[in-house]
């Protein structure tokens, strides 16, 4: 006997107020009117529009309940492993950056508006919205890796040192591993540049 939080109130109803309930789709919430076909089904006076009907709302319920267990995971439970070793490099660069730091003395900055920023402190952002199974941190991931080479190219023979080198070569990874095959990112399948219709949006 399925019920919900309507199905007290809706027993003490006729049969043909239920039916009146369960046919004013635009008058109350669903929960309600699928109660009321419960309710229809439980005295065996359902008939076969509204079997129809009990069956599509009790689909829709399904679906926002399977939402809503899916959106309580802070990491995806079907994130696929490339996608959180991606993650995980683009993370390391911040661990990568701290032993520069303790043993060389050394860190890397962007500046923005005469403000110093540790390019670490981004990697580690983008990484952990990776994680988290946002879309768009791929696309960041490829602009970070994009102007991170484009440094390396550039100040390669004065300014880079070993410490620089394997943190180039831990985005690098990362992006390596967001390529090698199409992403998904909870119900919603990515390549790298397209995207299938989701079955069910986060």
């Amino acid at each position: 006997m399925k019920t919900n939080r309507f199905s007290e109130k809706l027993i003490s109803k006729s049969s043909l107020e239920l039916k009146e309930i369960a046919n004013s789709k635009s008058t109350f919430d669903s929960s309600f009117i699928l109660a009321s076909l419960w309710e229809l089904e439980n005295r065996n006076e359902l008939s076969e529009d509204l079997g129809a009907l009990k069956t599509s709302l009790e689909t829709q319920l399904a679906v926002k309940q399977k939402a809503k267990a899916y959106n309580s995971y802070l990491i995806p439970p079907d994130l696929p492993l490339t996608i959180k070793l991606a993650a995980f490099a683009f993370m390391l660069d911040i661990v990568i950056e701290l032993i520069g730091i303790i043993f060389l003395g050394r860190s890397s900055y962007l500046s923005i508006a005469g403000i110093e920023i540790p390019g670490s402190l981004i990697t580690l952002t983008v990484g952990i919205f990776l994680l988290f199974g946002k879309h768009w941190a791929k696309y960041a991931l490829f602009v970070v890796w994009a102007l991170s080479t484009l440094f390396f190219v550039l100040f390669a023979t004065t300014k880079f040192g070993p410490i620089e080198i394997l943190q180039q070569l831990t985005i690098t990874a990362a992006l390596v591993l967001i390529l090698l095959k199409p992403a998904s990112f909870g119900t919603i399948t990515y390549s790298f540049f397209s995207k299938t219709s989701p079955t069910l949006f986060r």
